[in-house]
């Protein structure tokens, strides 16, 4: 968005879900409006900065910012456990104006010089991003690329096992209700639907729609939410009427889905993102021990980069064209206290090979784009310890266990990986990955006798970000 036409700066916070959107706007905001405190975030000078939250336009659901910090922050002597956020099931906002006050330069002519930045986050469900290229395609050829990937990833998923049965069923016209094309495409979703809720669970990414796994406002009753791919290749001769009708109804629902719920995504948020900052979690794949996960990770953020565009010259503000467009963005590696100190410039060189892989990085410029790696609220504490004759960092977490806590430990003895790996090397890497915990909470103190810390004031990185998507604005 032009920031000069637009009051806003549209701050986008994108990446697949449980990739840390909703922590990193809590924690940021946390450190904005309370906290009064970034570290990293001026470079040079000496500024002061008051940070303001704004009352949003009546229409605009606003993040629950309060909610989120009291869930993070906990009570006192452990009444209330720490813990992270919901997922996001719908699009948030939050207003804040950030006032700064130069006095370096200035000063010297006996004044000061200010400066306010109208920002505004926009938090929405990972899941919706996996939908933005049904957009450039039809209910046939979207059903002929998905199922493609699903038969080698979840061949084997007995609930994609039954999805698959009844659409041979329909192919080879033992039809389950009789001249009703509708109900047949009503169970068709259903049994479609049960498989993808059920393919989340074991940690799936590439979910389409997005919306069958977070509906957000949207209604399974309706008729849009009640499609599904088909496979069309598997049609053996010209389809009778009753086929006929039912596939036209896919597609009819298909592309309703689409003009209903996705255009208006991508018009109305993705494509208002000036700033953007996109979270990657690269551990969670690699520590699940499953190889056709990690490449459902892979092809999930490809399909995501793959709607980012950069190609608007700077002349050229957005009511001249509505095209989507990123002035600047960081790419950043999340959840990096869960790794060695000595192993995250492995995870920096690791974001860049996988992005190289999706993007064409030599179509922007160097002041364009950056990575970096973030602990938006640090969960892990390392340490040192000495075995034979050898330091080694162990680190320590709080881990949710039957209602409560309980402390965990581990070492990661391993090299995190600079490239995208094969299956062979996924599997040697993954025997040292399985060590990290799985669910854990907010770091307070290790020593349950200690004073009380609230965890939103322990961060890696975050001031970096920020200067890094921000600073310019302010100059």
């Amino acid at each position: 968005m032009w920031p000069f036409i637009d009051d806003r700066i549209h701050f986008g916070i994108t990446g697949l879900r449980q990739s840390g959107k909703t922590v990193f706007i809590s924690s940021i905001l946390n450190q904005l409006l309370y906290e009064k405190n970034l570290s990293n975030f001026f470079p040079k000078g000496n500024r002061e900065f008051s940070a303001q939250s704004r009352s949003l336009p009546h229409h605009l659901p606003e993040f629950p910012l309060h909610q989120n910090i009291e869930s993070i922050k906990g009570k006192e002597n452990l009444k209330i456990l720490p813990k992270f956020p919901k997922s996001t099931d719908c699009i948030t906002y939050y207003d804040v104006d950030l006032k700064f006050v130069s006095n370096n330069f200035f000063k010297n002519f006996g004044m000061n010089r200010k400066t306010t930045l109208k920002l505004r986050f926009v938090d929405y469900p990972g899941e919706w991003l996996l939908d933005l290229n049904l957009r450039q395609s039809n209910h046939k050829n979207w059903s002929k690329s998905l199922l493609n990937t699903y038969d080698s990833y979840h061949a084997n998923n007995p609930n994609y096992k039954k999805f698959y049965d009844y659409c041979l069923d329909i192919i080879e016209g033992r039809f389950h209700f009789d001249n009703n094309p509708q109900e047949e495409c009503n169970q068709l979703s259903h049994l479609y639907r049960t498989f993808l809720e059920d393919a989340k669970k074991l940690g799936y990414y590439f979910l389409q729609p997005g919306r069958f796994v977070m509906p957000g406002d949207a209604k399974f009753e309706q008729a849009n939410m009640k499609f599904c791919p088909f496979p069309f290749h598997l049609m053996k001769q010209t389809a009778c009427p009753t086929q006929d009708r039912i596939f036209s109804e896919l597609s009819q629902r298909y592309q309703s889905y689409v003009n209903v719920y996705v255009v208006p995504f991508f018009e109305d948020t993705f494509q208002s993102f000036y700033r953007q900052l996109t979270l990657v979690d690269l551990i969670s794949p690699l520590a699940s021990g499953d190889f056709h996960l990690y490449q459902d990770f892979i092809q999930s953020l490809r399909t995501t980069l793959a709607e980012f565009s950069f190609d608007r010259p700077w002349w050229k503000p957005s009511f001249f064209d509505s095209s989507n467009y990123v002035q600047k963005i960081m790419f950043v590696a999340s959840k990096i206290d869960y790794i060695p100190s000595n192993q995250q410039k492995f995870v920096k060189q690791y974001l860049l090979e996988i992005l190289k892989s999706c993007l064409d990085l030599d179509k922007l410029e160097d002041h364009q784009w950056d990575l970096s790696v973030i602990a938006s609220i640090l969960c892990v504490h390392p340490s040192t310890i000495t075995k034979d004759n050898k330091d080694i960092i162990l680190l320590k977490a709080l881990e949710e266990y039957q209602n409560s806590y309980r402390q965990y430990q581990w070492s990661f003895q391993g090299n995190f990986p600079t490239q995208i790996l094969n299956p062979m090397d996924f599997n040697k890497l993954s025997q040292d990955m399985k060590v990290l915990p799985k669910r854990l909470l907010p770091l307070m103190n290790l020593n349950p006798n200690a004073q009380w810390r609230n965890p939103l004031t322990q961060n890696l990185n975050l001031g970096e970000v920020m200067r890094f998507l921000l600073y310019d604005l302010l100059l």
